[in-house]
């Protein structure tokens, strides 16, 4: 299989994959995680955005309907690679978000477990709070 094929089929699934992650943030108010967050429904778009682009621009990019025996993508191949792509669309989300949004969260009550903390602050704020937390728990 092509080293190209194989790289575009990364990045499609990590810019689909960033594209979901910002619809359903938005949708279930994780503003935190939002890189327009004063603008969920604008986030909310850009995601949709995210996924079509990835998309018309994988498929339109030339022929993709080839098996795994010629120059496609086996299963295997295609597995690994999209949970890496999905894990690294995380990562850059949760950066980009922390940095866009950095002042914003500050004053937040520290409440919330989980993904509910980024409702109200960011993710390198809500890490940073937990970190605090286990490290008194432990006496450090």
């Amino acid at each position: 299989m092509p080293p190209q094929f194989t790289l575009e089929y990364a990045l499609m699934a990590f810019l689909g994959a960033m594209g979901v992650l910002q619809f359903a943030f938005a949708s279930n108010g994780i503003l935190g995680m939002l890189f327009l967050r004063r603008l969920p429904r604008a986030s909310a778009a850009l995601g949709v955005a995210f996924v079509l682009a990835a998309f018309v621009w994988f498929f339109a990019n030339g022929p993709r309907n080839v098996p795994d025996t010629g120059a496609g993508l086996d299963g295997n191949d295609q597995a690994r690679w999209f949970a890496t792509a999905a894990a690294a669309a995380f990562a850059v989300t949760a950066l980009a978000s922390s940095a866009i949004n950095d002042r914003w969260g500050a004053k937040a009550p520290g409440e919330g477990v989980g993904l509910d903390a980024l409702r109200h602050t960011t993710f390198a704020r809500a890490l940073a709070r937990r970190v605090a937390r286990m490290r008194i728990w432990r006496g450090m």
